[in-house]
């Protein structure tokens, strides 16, 4: 495997590129003050090693795509995710001809960049960033770092924004449940009331809004962020549509690959520690198992 090292990145960790298909290979140390961008609407910051414009006026030709996977449990769960990031890929009507995406995710499964949080468990980031679209996927992440790159998505000058919330749903059936919390169509809420989004509604213009594409289990509450007149002056608003893109094997290719990077707990792992283990100290649930009378076995744990 070769990797290319890149630029340091905002928090001051390492930023590398993994070039081809292979086991991530990349650790930055989380910024423990990581949370809402502070900095001032439409300046060029530093972000993930790169000047960045943000703010009105809404690039047409740039394309942004954030990928939230909460709390996988089984197996099963993890099938529906892919399942459901696939759905919620097609379902963004984007001109093929503008954003090649099958080759673009193929640059992002080649080329991507992966960072792993030292302080939230099994949280992960992983990046990617052409001269047409940005690819941002949070795996297993806390309700802080959902929320940090929800404001990045929203804030950037990409006129075509998609965000796909995978992963088991909470009992209104739309909460992405996360390892600890959920993230919600409050969430969202909270960042529009910040007042640096009322300086960001100052500088856009009605007739050049940008498109958010948001496809989630269920609907829920995430339907009144379309009927908010603030919301609606800034962002013309697409929940859960139908495919309006065939099906493509790069991104069949693409699903599948982040999948690879979801970590299934075993039944093991989801069970309570024994208080107490006999003779033995044991410090995960076992079995013991005795040969019976006539070569049988009897389990006890």
């Amino acid at each position: 495997m070769e990797i290319e090292v890149g630029p340091a990145s905002a928090h001051g960790g390492v930023a590398m590129e993994i070039l081809g298909k292979a086991p991530l290979a990349v650790l930055e140390e989380e910024d423990s003050s990581a949370g809402l961008v502070s900095d001032e609407l439409g300046e060029r910051v530093q972000h993930r090693g790169q000047h960045r414009r943000r703010g009105p006026p809404f690039c047409h030709e740039r394309y942004y795509m954030l990928i939230v996977i909460g709390e996988i449990a089984t197996e099963h769960q993890l099938q529906s995710a892919r399942d459901h990031i696939e759905q919620g890929i097609r379902s963004w009507d984007i001109s093929l001809s503008s954003c090649d995406l099958p080759q673009e995710l193929q640059l992002f499964v080649t080329r991507h960049s992966a960072h792993f949080s030292e302080e939230v468990r099994g949280q992960r980031t992983l990046h990617h960033c052409s001269d047409v679209l940005e690819t941002v996927v949070l795996v297993n992440p806390s309700e802080d770092a959902v929320t940090s790159e929800v404001w990045d998505l929203i804030y950037d000058s990409a006129a075509h924004k998609l965000l796909v919330l995978s992963g088991q749903s909470g009992d209104q059936g739309s909460d992405l449940l996360l390892q600890s919390g959920a993230f919600s169509f409050k969430n969202v809420s909270e960042i529009f009331a910040d007042p640096g989004v009322g300086d960001l509604l100052a500088r856009a213009a009605p007739e050049h809004r940008a498109t958010l594409t948001v496809s989630c289990r269920g609907e829920g509450c995430w339907n009144f962020l379309g009927r908010q007149q603030h919301f609606q002056d800034l962002f013309k608003y697409r929940l859960n549509p139908e495919p309006a893109l065939p099906k493509m094997d790069g991104v069949t290719d693409f699903t599948e690959y982040l999948s690879e990077t979801v970590d299934v707990p075993s039944t093991f792992d989801l069970l309570e520690p024994p208080t107490s283990g006999g003779f033995l100290k044991l410090s995960k649930p076992c079995c013991y198992i005795f040969p019976g009378g006539r070569g049988t076995l009897h389990c006890l744990q």
